[in-house]
């Protein structure tokens, strides 16, 4: 099947946020309203787009097609550093 399946979502992340939230499991299916298929560079699309509105089209896990609009950051290193603190509090 065409697009990309979402595995996790990092917290406080651009994916994480109210108004952009992202579920794993959940599957990408165009960015911009281009298609990804097979064989494309998904990070292609989000070259030059930081803190751009991307509009994602994503299959939720009920089957339903709605849109996202999301703005990548160009790092993700302190939300990744403070998820894996958070996993060793646990």
């Amino acid at each position: 099947s065409e697009g990309l399946q979402i595995t996790a979502v990092i917290e406080e992340a651009p994916a994480d946020k109210e108004e952009s939230k992202l579920y794993p499991g959940e599957i990408i299916t165009a960015v911009n309203t281009l298609p990804i298929e097979e064989g494309i560079n998904f990070y292609s699309f989000l070259n030059g787009k930081v803190n751009e509105q991307i509009l994602l089209e994503i299959k939720s896990l009920a089957d339903t097609i709605r849109e996202v609009v999301i703005r990548p950051k160009s790092s993700l290193s302190t939300e990744k550093y403070e998820e894996w603190i958070n996993q060793r509090k646990a």
